[in-house]
């Protein structure tokens, strides 16, 4: 065997060891990035959900109209710091609400059931937009305890 085989085949060894441990360090990095960002997107639309529902108490309730739009500049408020964390169709259908609300409030909606529609329509956006693919799969009922803390029998 020729002098040279010795070092390549070495050199080849280290190359080959040195992928390995890049492979599994960015492998491990994008498992926790994915991880986190799932994180920040369900609670992102979990509030998306709690504050259309905030949004239809208020303008269902009796306030005065000054009320009802700081409300609404409260919802829009929180959708310019977390839109970016909701998906697309979920992001959109909560900018159309806002709009919406406004509005129905001041009197510049053609029909006052646009709200309501507005609303429904971007709960269901945002129930399906962070989708049963990004939830963990749940099992059996074993699993469905232990997340609701409830002890097996």
């Amino acid at each position: 065997m020729p002098v040279w085989v010795t070092p390549v085949l070495s050199f080849v060894g280290a190359l080959f060891g040195a992928g390995i441990v890049l492979l599994i360090h960015w492998l491990n990095t994008r498992t926790h990035y994915q991880r986190t960002t799932f994180e920040l997107r369900l609670k992102a639309h979990q509030e998306a959900i709690a504050r259309c529902y905030e949004l239809q108490r208020i303008l269902g309730s009796p306030s005065d109209t000054n009320e009802k739009n700081r409300a609404i500049r409260e919802v829009e408020l929180w959708w310019e710091h977390n839109c970016l964390s909701l998906d697309t169709r979920s992001r959109r259908s909560f900018f159309s609400m806002i709009g919406a609300a406004y509005d129905h409030v001041n009197g510049w909606a053609e029909k006052q059931s646009l709200v309501w529609e507005a609303i429904s329509e971007t709960r269901n956006a945002i129930t399906t937009g962070i989708g049963t693919e990004h939830l963990p799969p749940l099992r059996d009922s074993e699993n469905l305890r232990n997340i609701f803390g409830e002890e097996s029998n």
